[in-house]
């Protein structure tokens, strides 16, 4: 084998990842003189618990060749092959002041690897590791068998029970299961159940949280006494649980990411649970009142308000919480059965019309008909959340004298509510202003039936839009109103340089089409379009530009050449390459961009179409090289370039560090060809000399 073309230090490490132990012992015994890294060899055996590999480490290097320590914990961390033969091999075999077994311990809990750990519990030393920490360790990172193992062998009356049941509320696998193995196991007596619930808030441990109000009850029963105060007489033989305390814990609960579905529905579950569990005189409510607002929990919100005394001023506080986060079950409800003094009925007005409520304003017309509702601030809210229903619904139930007028004319046209604006052009008179206030509204929102309409009433003449907000364009999915715009008005009062622009950006092919085929282009920065158009890669807008504009006063096709070759727009590329110059395209720096991106599409369009005298193929070779992701790019490049032109050893070295076998290949095809033409070349001039 000719080790010139292999790191046989990386094939050993491949080896041994994999197990593969008669390739192991090949490259010891054929490769001895090579320094290989036996500390790793013999970790990777003890993991893959090759006993017959560790045994002949053993005898053939010495012991300070290994770091045993690890060793033997690298064999405690499989559970699925012969591991606990090695790790009795090298405790038999090797001064065990070598070993830490508490760490060793620890990994073989981790890993679920049950029988090195009964062997360490029975077979070792209990001096020789701390099975209370192990105790603690599987608490927060183990499972429940392994745990019901340990505590077999610990001594329960010196167990921390406190810390293990806080470390159990981080066990991400089986957190519950944990806990119930040590309820039943250890001594609760000093156990501060708070401290144990903080810290399973903490970690979002829903499950365990229910099965402790549903196993700990409260220790306290209220009575009344003879003149009215509370009397709280305390049940020894239960457990405490301060269920306001509690309450509070579960709200301050910080959310995982991965659980945010759910979470609502988790927090409503213990929250009824508590509330099932508890007298509503002893818990502090007002907390998980607003939060049922906020969450428009009903049952909990009703729950409240019927079994506790409010003052108006918090029942009037939550239902405005309830308005503000979108709660219409409870609003409704509040509507049906809270008195009228208790609730603000202006602000449900104002919030109803705003969510689209249509079943409260019902029972607001319903209940509540002689009061004076503020209908301008009502209607105001159905047009700023498009609420059409809402607001058809106020103008048949509710006289257009108590609306602004000028504003719902702006609103609908925004809107897009074409039978309002109808409407209200219709029956009222409005002036020139307000009409083409209230079109450029429809216009900017892509409310072209509107537009129509009031082209129809006032006409074309009557509109100016050269102040038209940017937003009317500066979205892709504005072309129609771009197109409207440029057809319907006078070009001379619209911003035809930022419509042609963003033409390039969005691709609008028939906007960009129009304006220069028309001759719209003289207040445009055909540069800044040409280079937005490669930019994003739209090719027929490239070609429109290049095809009918002077390609001279494009000043940045520099810069778009760079840009495609970063992004890799081979289209754009080859259609660069045709039509401009090569000097002006800065090739050379476009060549290495496009290597340093691994756009090989790219790279290719420029070596096959540019002299190669005018590129720098050595730095763009050795950029492509830099990342393993551009094996395809160096494989092309080694195969269809001239060979002068670049370092092939250096290439060979990064193929090398890359795992790149077909490049390897490839330059070793390359070094055979060289020296057979070298030999032809050394025979050729041997037999001259011959001759001579």
């Amino acid at each position: 084998m000719n080790n010139k073309y292999i790191d046989l230090n990386n094939l050993m490490n491949d080896v041994c990842h994999i197990g593969h132990s008669a390739a192991i012992l090949w490259l010891l015994e054929n490769k001895s003189s090579y320094c290989f890294d036996m500390k790793f060899v013999m970790n990777k055996a003890c993991y893959h618990g090759d006993l017959s590999l560790v045994d002949y480490l053993l005898q053939k290097y010495s012991p300070g060749d290994f770091d045993f320590k690890t060793a033997l914990i690298k064999s405690c961390r499989n559970s699925k092959r012969g591991s606990l033969n090695v790790c009795k091999a090298l405790w038999e075999q090797i001064d065990r002041d070598m070993f830490d077994m508490t760490a060793a311990l620890h990994n073989a809990c981790t890993y679920d690897n049950i029988t090195v750990v009964q062997w360490i519990l029975t077979e070792v030393d209990k001096g020789l590791y701390d099975i209370e920490a192990a105790v603690l360790f599987v608490a927060e990172h183990g499972q429940e068998h392994i745990l019901h193992l340990l505590l077999n062998h610990c001594n329960l009356n010196t167990l921390n029970i406190q810390s293990a049941f806080i470390l159990s509320c981080r066990n991400e696998r089986s957190c519950l299961g944990i806990a119930k193995l040590l309820y039943r196991r250890a001594k609760t007596t000093s156990l501060d159940i708070h401290a144990v619930l903080s810290e399973a808030c903490k970690c979002y441990r829903t499950d365990f949280i229910q099965w402790v109000i549903e196993m700990f009850d409260q220790n306290i029963t209220v009575t009344k006494t003879n003149d009215g105060n509370m009397n709280y007489i305390e049940c020894l033989d239960k457990k405490r649980v301060d269920m306001s305390r509690l309450i509070t814990c579960i709200l301050d609960m910080d959310v995982p990411g991965q659980k945010t579905e759910n979470s609502d529905k988790s927090k409503y579950t213990l929250f009824m649970l508590i509330l099932a569990k508890s007298d509503p005189r002893t818990i502090h409510i007002h907390k998980l009142l607003a939060e049922s607002c906020k969450k428009d929990w009903i049952e909990i919100f009703k729950w409240i308000l019927l079994r506790v005394s409010l003052p108006m001023s918090n029942i009037r506080e939550a239902t405005n919480i309830a308005c503000r986060n979108g709660a219409s079950s409870i609003v409704k409800w509040s509507l049906e059965n809270i008195e009228t003094n208790a609730i603000d009925l202006d602000n449900i007005m104002r919030e109803s019309c705003g969510y689209g409520w249509l079943e409260c304003l019902y029972l607001l017309k319903k209940h509540f008909n002689r009061y004076e509702f503020d209908m301008k601030s009502a209607m105001f809210e159905a047009c700023t959340y498009n609420r059409l229903h809402t607001a058809e619904w106020l103008l048949h139930n509710v006289s257009y004298q108590h609306f602004d007028i000028r504003l719902l004319l702006q609103e609908a046209g925004r809107n897009g509510w074409i039978n309002i604006f109808t409407s209200l052009i219709k029956y009222f008179q409005f002036d020139k202003s307000d009409m083409h206030i209230a079109t450029s509204q429809a216009l900017e929102n892509g409310q072209l039936n509107i537009v129509n309409l009031a082209i129809s009433k006032v006409g074309k003449e009557g509109f100016d839009f050269s102040s038209l907000s940017e937003k009317a364009y500066n979205s892709a999915n504005k072309e129609d109103v771009v197109k409207f715009v440029l057809l319907n008005f006078d070009p001379r009062n619209i911003d035809i340089d930022t419509i042609m622009t963003n033409a390039c950006l969005f691709g609008w092919k028939d906007i960009a089409s129009l304006i220069v085929h028309n001759d719209l282009t003289s207040t445009c920065d055909l540069s800044l379009a040409f280079k937005t158009a490669c930019d994003n890669g739209e090719l027929e807008i490239a070609q429109l530009l290049l095809e009918n504009v002077d390609p001279h006063t494009l000043t940045t096709v520099d810069k778009a050449m760079h840009s495609v070759a970063v992004k890799g727009w081979d289209e754009v590329a080859l259609l660069l390459l045709d039509k401009v110059e090569h000097t002006r395209l800065d090739i050379g720096n476009a060549l290495i961009e496009a290597c340093k991106h691994g756009e090989a599409d790219v790279a290719q369009a420029i070596l096959r179409k540019v002299d190669n005298k005018m590129l720098d193929v050595k730095a763009a070779l050795n950029k492509a090289c830099e990342n393993h992701m551009h094996e395809k790019i160096v494989l092309w490049m080694i195969e269809n370039i001239d060979h002068k032109q670049v370092d092939l050893k250096s290439v060979k070295s990064q193929a090398i560090r890359h795992k790149w076998w077909k490049i390897q290949s490839a330059i070793l095809e390359i070094d055979i060809e060289d020296l057979n033409k070298g030999n032809k070349r050394l025979k050729q001039i041997l037999s001259l000399s011959r001759k001579r």
